[in-house]
């Protein structure tokens, strides 16, 4: 495995890791359901968002002019890439983002940390869908977190990747605030 920190000024910023699952290894989760996305999009709070809940599945099709704007953006300096036509792992993790902000609307928010388990590559022009959970949600320090379960899958079904993706939907600032 690697394990990476990211330091400024001496304070730890960042820390991650990596590594690979034995050969051959396949998916060991349940698979999520297919949902549609929550008409009007209501606002994220404890009552739109229980443990447990569905959230809508959405699709997006990896197209090359997107990914080329997305490696530019990113500053991605690996060539793989581009010259694979392999979607970037970066762009992955937006749709567990997008998990969220299809189904409800979203003030300040924060995506907290995530951790992802790949099982295959998305190339360009793949459609892909994001399908996920409410894992948790609850409230610490002030702050209302989310935990959600986020299956990322090819249009034909093949598992791509799974996502623990933990937010922070509404920051204690805002609700102080109002």
């Amino acid at each position: 495995g690697l394990a990476l920190a990211v330091e400024s000024a001496g304070v730890t910023c960042a820390r991650g890791s990596a590594s690979m699952p034995e050969r051959g290894a396949t998916p060991e989760h349940a698979p999520l359901p297919a949902a549609p996305v929550f008409p009007g999009r209501p606002p994220a709070s404890p009552e739109t968002l229980p443990e447990g809940t569905v959230l809508g599945t959405f699709t997006e099709s990896m197209e090359p002019d997107l990914m080329t704007d997305y490696l530019s953006g990113a500053r991605e300096t690996l060539g793989i890439y581009a010259a694979e036509r392999i979607v970037h792992p970066g762009w992955i993790l937006r749709l567990a983002n997008r998990a969220l902000t299809e189904n409800v609307t979203l003030g300040p928010w924060m995506h907290v940390g995530s951790t992802v388990r790949n099982f295959g590559r998305a190339r360009w022009g793949d459609v892909l869908q994001a399908r996920s959970r409410v894992v948790r949600n609850y409230e610490h320090k002030g702050h209302l977190f989310v935990d959600l379960d986020v299956a990322v899958l090819r249009e034909d079904g093949a598992p791509l990747s799974r996502i623990a993706h933990l937010s922070i939907y509404r920051p204690r600032q805002v609700a102080e605030a109002a």
